[in-house]
């Protein structure tokens, strides 16, 4: 459900992007990303678990989209090329750094939590 999020958001990531505005779209999926990362952690029931994993999958996309204009149009045009590369590292690292985390967590409820509780702490960020 997550994959098909993404598949989702990439599909319509940009068009909500050019109407609405790509800081407003950041916001908002940050927002949403923070929470249905926290719902996910408590909803016991797999259809609404399911559902919070793909809007969480769709946030993503929306997160991914316009910080990576955002960045490319606030730089000079001699650094272009650093917002993208810098975005691409830090996902990396996101990721390897969900192996130790997995091995450290003893559930998955403690798994969501680690991965939702720096996105709250990262809200006030965005504004």
């Amino acid at each position: 459900m997550y994959m098909t999020g993404l598949l989702v958001g990439s599909l319509m990531g940009g068009a909500i992007s050019d109407r609405y505005g790509k800081r407003l779209l950041l916001v908002v999926s940050a927002v949403l990303q923070a929470v249905t990362a926290l719902c996910s952690a408590f909803l016991l029931f797999s259809p609404f678990h399911l559902a919070a994993r793909c809007i969480a999958g769709i946030t993503c996309y929306g997160i991914n989209i316009s910080s990576f204009s955002l960045g490319v149009e606030w730089s000079l045009p001699r650094y272009h090329i650093w917002p993208p590369a810098l975005l691409s590292f830090s996902f990396s690292l996101g990721m390897m750094s969900l192996a130790p985390a997995a091995d450290l967590c003893p559930s998955w409820l403690h798994l969501h939590l680690v991965t939702a509780v720096p996105q709250l702490l990262c809200l006030p960020l965005y504004l």
